[in-house]
């Protein structure tokens, strides 16, 4: 009768900045804790957009403690498990699934003018990195948010982004008086999508002048 043995991974979850690697570890134990030493772990990741399409990314073997340890390459949100294929003696495990979550990247690639009259168009290229974007018609939803000073407000002006991830948004300011001036700043946000595997983030600020 083969052993079953236990497979523990850590951290059970974490948070993962994007574009960077990751490194997880685990224990291959059987009763007693006792560490299975020297033998092959696959470790499987699928991104986290229910898609459940595992590939191996990492190859490892347990040391004399049973522990094992693997970098991760950069990526979207993940799922993350180890499975251990059994031996005359062991049989089959599989970790319980752990997470990295990564947040979105937006980037506001151009924004023009800066300096505008009241009634007037500001126009905004901006870019959803990554990949992994909903085809059309669906696409991954954006969000422009207009602030001024501390204050903000998250218009529904909602763009779906698919394809290379480049989207296109305009805002007209109404009419005001041409002898008020006020300084407004725009920024481009993500939004929670269970088919697409990053986590909301927003670009960076950018400023404009109004009036004057």
């Amino acid at each position: 009768m083969a052993i079953i043995p236990a497979h523990t991974i850590h951290p059970p979850k974490q948070r993962v900045p994007f574009g960077a690697r990751t490194t997880i570890g685990g224990r291959l134990t059987v009763k007693g804790h006792r560490g299975v030493s020297g033998q092959i772990v696959y470790v499987l990741t699928a991104p986290d957009n229910h898609s459940f399409h595992y590939s191996r990314v990492a190859t490892v073997r347990t040391a004399v403690s049973g522990r094992w340890r693997a970098t991760l390459p950069a990526g979207p949100s993940r799922l993350i498990k180890a499975v251990y294929a059994g031996d005359s003696t062991h049989a089959y495990a599989s970790s319980r699934v752990a997470t990295a979550t990564v947040g979105a990247k937006v980037e506001v690639l151009r924004l023009w003018p800066r300096r505008l009259p009241w009634g007037k168009t500001v126009h905004i290229n901006g870019w959803l990195a990554g990949g992994y974007l909903p085809p059309p018609p669906a696409g991954e939803l954006v969000r422009l948010r207009l602030g001024y000073g501390k204050a903000y407000t998250t218009y529904g002006v909602k763009t779906d982004v698919s394809g290379n991830g480049h989207f296109k948004v305009t805002y007209r300011f109404g009419m005001g008086r041409a002898r008020v001036v006020r300084h407004y700043w725009f920024e481009e946000c993500s939004l929670p999508a269970d088919d697409y595997p990053y986590a909301p983030a927003c670009s960076r600020k950018i400023t404009v002048r109004v009036g004057g």
